[in-house]
């Protein structure tokens, strides 16, 4: 069972024709891979853009993760 999912998260993408890797940019592609996979990428994402929101202005207000969710929000 482990080889198996090795091969679906590794090898399958990291060893496709003409593709070169680093290292830090391998491990990178394969923690997003993971993430996505163990269904945990809508939770990763509104993280990422809270974070990202929070570098670029300096304060925590909570970004909307979708367009439906900011219509309801300006609708309140």
């Amino acid at each position: 069972m482990v080889e198996g999912a090795c091969g679906h998260l590794v090898t399958d993408r990291m060893q496709q024709a003409g593709l070169r890797w680093t290292q830090p940019g391998a491990q990178v592609v394969l923690d997003l891979r993971g993430v996505c996979l163990t269904g945990h990428g809508d939770a990763y994402w509104r993280f990422h853009r809270q974070q990202q929101h929070t570098r670029l202005y300096g304060h925590t207000t909570v970004v909307p993760a979708t367009v439906e969710d900011q219509a309801l929000e300006l609708a309140a």
